[in-house]
């Protein structure tokens, strides 16, 4: 009788493996293709913003040769925004006459 369980036990595992193994070869198939239209759809989209970024250039290009001043005057408007923005962190606080007591008077010096 223990052969018989022992057989049993075998194919049942052996029954197991193969279903695990069509499971896991269905669920690669599936994500393979779930691959395949994502790239299709990137591809698609990518193909749609290129469109996009050579009309907004062709009509940039317009404006400009119809408008000289137009597009001197924004340019100049956008690279003194960006200026100013990046220009406010890299000033340093302005110092206090503490600041200034704190570089010159040594510590035992001072009261208080």
């Amino acid at each position: 009788m223990t052969e018989y369980s022992s057989e049993n036990a075998t194919q049942s595992a052996e029954k197991l493996a193969k279903n695990a193994g069509n499971g896991a070869a269905e669920t690669v198939n599936y994500a393979s293709e779930q691959v395949r239209k994502l790239g299709a759809q990137a591809a698609e989209v990518g193909e749609q913003v290129y469109r996009q970024a050579v009309d907004v250039g062709r009509y940039a290009g317009r404006q400009v040769e119809e408008q000289p001043w137009t597009a001197v005057i924004a340019t100049g408007l956008l690279a003194l925004g960006i200026g100013i923005l990046l220009g406010r962190g890299s000033v340093p606080a302005p110092r206090s006459a503490r600041d200034y007591v704190d570089d010159y008077l040594p510590r035992p010096l001072r009261r208080g």
